[in-house]
């Protein structure tokens, strides 16, 4: 993400400019791997804000234009590694577990995007 697309107005602002869009994919991501005890906190900070807060952003910025249409599709691609748990990937494994997929099928089922 640039810099003026990190909060949820810069997205919202997107979102205006791009228009209506019929699919999001949430699937960019990284991992950075190490020991809990040495784990160093911005590599965990700057995974979670690509693996769970950008994904959460977008959904917020772009599914209010689906749900205005009633239709659209929102895929959110994500790592085992939170259900399997790799040595050395605590924190990966971590922001695997609460990416947007599940969270966000719930809450827009009524609405059905």
């Amino acid at each position: 993400m640039t810099t003026q697309r990190r909060d949820l107005n810069g997205l919202k602002a997107l979102a205006k400019e791009v228009g209506d869009i019929d699919i999001l994919v949430n699937n960019a991501g990284f991992a950075v791997y190490g020991p809990t005890e040495t784990f160093a906190l911005a590599s965990f900070d700057a995974m979670f804000a690509a693996n769970v807060r950008a994904p959460f952003l977008l959904v917020a910025a772009f599914a209010p234009g689906m749900v205005a249409r009633g239709a659209g599709s929102i895929i959110n691609i994500s790592s085992m590694a939170g259900r399997l748990g790799l040595a050395g990937a605590a924190a990966y494994g971590a922001r695997s577990v609460p990416r947007v997929g599940r969270p966000v099928a719930k809450a827009t089922a009524p609405i059905v995007i």
